[in-house]
């Protein structure tokens, strides 16, 4: 069976929780997505049928990524949501930024305001903690910075890194650790500072945002010409007034637009409500409802015209409760946006391929995202996909939830106008995950509250658009560890940083790289001292060094004045490392997207068809695509002889020209209505009543029985094949069966003579004492009885009991010894009482 665990340590974005805590962060409910396991299929034989191996460890025992250590951070609040954007690289001025939070509790550069480090020769030195940007902000107070996001800006094209800017924005609260302020979100702290360091430059601004009902933003991007982008939702709770619970509404996306203002220095920001459509649902029976929204991200291509939002949720009303990506574009530099495009992953060739087939061929998905825009003004949408569990064993429907250890592919969602067939949008399949399910590794407090380790996904792009490169986070084996002794699901504990590139021009792949692997401080797999390759943050751009991009990447060193591994805590301080080595050459993309992905088969009319014994069987025939091919006609196979009654399978075959092959089946059953007809198996007398055991005798291979017992019957009727029923009055009793096929119905009625109790004729034919004469032993054999107690005593003529009397409960039939070596010789009386009846027989003792 089917087993469930847990709900997915997911975070929530409810305003109404402490701010401080790691469970305000943007991510909701809606999202805690129940998981399944499926008893008796090892994961090793269930993962999904990629194409790519995993990528080897490297082959040193110990190696080092090239990390520089950079700024501090009072706390992880800079790091742990996975949406935000804090490390920007610029590669035309060498310049490299990664913005947190200041690292004291008070005074300048306190938890509450926003610091950052600068690299002005792509990463190999650093300037650490400049600022603060906003001195204003305050850690206990008001307002209160969290979550910093940051790009750089070129006013007039500046090849002057000191003359650029780093434009930056982060979320802000009424916060107090004692509990007396308000602790929600309100809105963005922005502003601006020239990256000379000059603090006459620095602005700042606690703006509102949609009257503080928001949550915390996320896929801060630039769209080039000093015009940057913010992404939250209208986030509000009201009462349910039919259940008393809480519904926790993200009904609209709120984007939020800042331009460069010329006169003043720094950026003007609007903001626009955008309507999403997400579904709002109780998913859980709590009485509580969720805007089913998972993720949401913004790009634009290197024009800063084409631009998409994507986001992740249940947009469709359509009952299948999955989780599947929504796209809009722009080709006016987001001025507008075109209608909402529904991407549904099981529809997607190469998903549907790689789905689990001994779980459901249902995808769905988990984590954040991220998206980033080609040179060619396509989309790239990095998802994690798994097979969705979509009923529970009984055949139930099961929302929202998923098998962890069916295996995970990560994907490209992207799309290729030139495809045709259909197949526009389409799923490059990037590499096998492990470990999707989120871990933990460390507490936030003391209090014991989990901090999640998920996948991470992020993509960086190169300048010109060309290139992409994704970098996530996982977990392999560990022996004892992973996966989890607990429920054997494998977690995101202990994880490595790996990336592969994709070239979008020659559509060829790089292998995966295994970044960290056997790092002394950021191995994963329990490797490396810091724990893995904790909470990184990726550039969306890369650093171009002749033919080789690097993609800038900070990691984190959680709670680093604490020595005890298993004592250190997110809310006390964070150091950052800049990982400067994590590149590939134009030379390593080799792996050229071929065609590999069969023709998937659609069957027209249903996959099981009923024929009438003796009737005509018509094929209905199947049809077969192509992405590569256009439309293919499937090679049919099998015969139907609709006169000979059995189950027949018809097979369907397409194979592309690549010689990629399709099987479909479709079964066909020839048969007859049933006729009915049963016996009466065994009958046995219960107490004053009296059961029948009923044995099923139809013929034509019913499918389903209902029987109907008449007036005294316990139970009434029953849809068991053989029944057992049980009546307490006497009389004929007429019984009913109907038995039905996919064919058609029949039913028979047969009637029996019940007598119920039992009176002292059945119970003296059912007894026997023997032998008689006997020397001394005496056997007492009684049947008939169901369960009841039966009392023997042996007595004198004159009535005295010369023996112990000896209780049996007997179920059926049972013999009975009497030890009668001592009774003197003569006649004896041998009484045997049950429930409902008497009996008695005379004996002699011979001697």
């Amino acid at each position: 069976m089917k087993k469930l665990l847990l709900p997915l340590a997911l975070i929530v974005a409810a305003t109404s929780v402490d701010a401080q805590s790691l469970r305000a962060i943007k991510q909701d409910v809606s999202v805690m997505q129940k998981i399944y396991s499926r008893d008796g299929v090892p994961f090793n034989t269930n993962t999904p049928r990629l194409l790519a191996p995993l990528a080897p460890k490297q082959n040193k025992a110990i190696r080092s990524v090239n990390a520089v250590q950079i700024g501090v951070a009072g706390n992880l609040y800079t790091v742990l949501n996975d949406g935000t954007k804090s490390l920007y690289a610029d590669d035309s001025v060498g310049t490299v930024t990664f913005i947190h939070r200041g690292p004291g509790d008070t005074g300048p550069k306190n938890k509450g305001q926003f610091v950052y480090d600068i690299s002005k020769d792509n990463g190999a030195t650093w300037t650490t903690n400049v600022g603060p940007l906003n001195p204003s902000g305050i850690y206990t107070g008001t307002p209160s910075a969290r979550f910093p996001q940051a790009a750089i800006f070129r006013p007039n094209n500046t090849t002057n890194a000191d003359s650029a800017y780093i434009v930056y924005s982060g979320a802000w609260l009424d916060y107090t650790s004692s509990g007396g302020g308000n602790d929600q979100w309100e809105g963005d702290f922005r502003g601006v500072g020239r990256l000379d360091g000059n603090a006459s430059t620095y602005t700042e601004s606690a703006d509102l945002v949609n009257g503080g009902y928001v949550g915390v933003a996320e896929g801060f991007k630039t769209s080039g010409n000093g015009v940057f982008w913010n992404l939250n939702v209208n986030y509000r709770e009201e009462t349910d007034i039919n259940t008393g619970g809480i519904i926790y509404y993200r009904d609209s996306l709120i984007i939020t637009k800042g331009v460069w203002n010329t006169t003043t220095k720094t950026v003007d920001w609007t903001e626009t409500q955008f309507a999403h459509h997400a579904l709002v649902a109780d998913v859980d029976g709590s009485g509580s409802s969720y805007t089913l929204l998972n993720d949401f991200d913004i790009a634009f291509a290197p024009d800063g015209q084409t631009g998409w939002l994507a986001l992740k949720g249940d947009f469709l009303d359509d009952g299948k409760y999955t989780y599947d990506p929504v796209f809009y574009k722009t080709t006016d530099g987001g001025n507008t946006w075109g209608s909402p495009i529904y991407v549904n992953l099981t529809s997607l060739q190469q998903i549907y391929f790689d789905l689990n087939p001994d779980l459901s061929k249902v995808a769905t998905t988990i984590n954040a995202s991220d998206l980033s825009v080609d040179a060619f003004g396509n989309p790239h949408y990095a998802i994690l996909a798994l097979s969705a569990a979509v009923t529970d064993q009984a055949g139930d429907t099961v929302k929202y939830n998923y098998y962890p250890n069916g295996g995970i592919g990560l994907y490209d969602v992207t799309f290729d106008p030139s495809a045709g067939n259909g197949c526009e949008w389409k799923a490059v399949f990037l590499e096998q995950v492990i470990s999707g399910n989120p871990g933990s590794r460390f507490t936030e407090d003391q209090s014991g509250a989990a901090i999640p380790l998920e996948t991470r996904v992020n993509i960086s792009r190169s300048r010109d658009g060309k290139k992409l490169f994704f970098t996530w986070l996982d977990t392999d084996f560990i022996q004892g560890v992973n996966p989890d002794p607990a429920d054997n699901f494998y977690k995101n504990i202990s994880p490595n940083l790996f990336g592969k590139g994709f070239d979008v021009q020659s559509q060829k792949l790089t292998i995966t790289k295994n970044f960290t692997a056997n790092d002394a401080q950021f191995g994963g797999d329990g490797i490396g001292s810091f724990g893995g390759a904790m909470f990184p943050m990726v550039s969306p751009t890369t650093i171009l060094s002749g033919t080789t991009n690097k993609i800038p990447v900070v990691l984190a060193e959680v709670d680093f004045a604490q020595s005890n591994f298993n004592s250190k805590y997110g809310t006390n301080p964070a150091r950052f490392y800049y990982i400067n080595d994590l590149q590939f050459t134009d030379a390593e993309f080799t792996e050229v997207l071929g065609d590999s992905l069969p023709p998937i088969i659609t069957l027209n009319g249903n996959d099981t068809i009923v024929v009438l014994l003796g009737g005509t069987y018509t094929e209905q025939g199947a049809t077969a695509l192509d992405c590569k091919d256009g439309t293919i006609t499937p090679v049919v196979s099998g015969n139907v002889d609709p006169n000979t009654a059995g189950n027949y399978e018809v097979t369907y075959i397409a194979v592309d020209n690549a010689g990629n092959a399709d099987t479909a089946t479709r079964i066909v059953l020839v048969g007859r209505d049933p006729i009915a007809n049963f016996n009466k198996k065994t009958e046995v007398q219960v107490g004053n009543g009296k059961r029948l055991t009923l044995e099923d005798k139809s013929t034509f291979s019913p499918t389903s029985w209902s029987w109907s017992f008449g007036a005294g019957a316990s139970p009434a009727i029953s849809y068991a094949k053989n029944p057992v029923v049980t009546y307490t009055t006497g009389g004929q009793k007429c019984i009913k069966l109907t038995v039905t096929n996919s064919f058609g119905s029949d039913d028979t009625t047969i009637c029996y003579e019940v007598t119920v109790g039992i009176n002292e004729v059945i119970f003296n034919q059912s007894l026997s004492v023997y032998p008689n004469p006997s020397n001394g032993q005496v056997f007492v054999s009684v049947a008939g009885l169901d369960n009841e107690k039966a009392t023997v005593t042996v007595m004198n003529t004159l009535g005295d009991v010369v023996l112990p009397a000896i209780t049996r409960v007997i179920n059926g039939s049972e013999t009975i010894v009497i030890d009668g070596s001592k009774l003197a010789a003569g006649s004896y009386l041998v009484k045997i009482q049950a429930a409902t009846a008497t009996a008695v027989r005379q004996i002699s003792i011979v001697k």
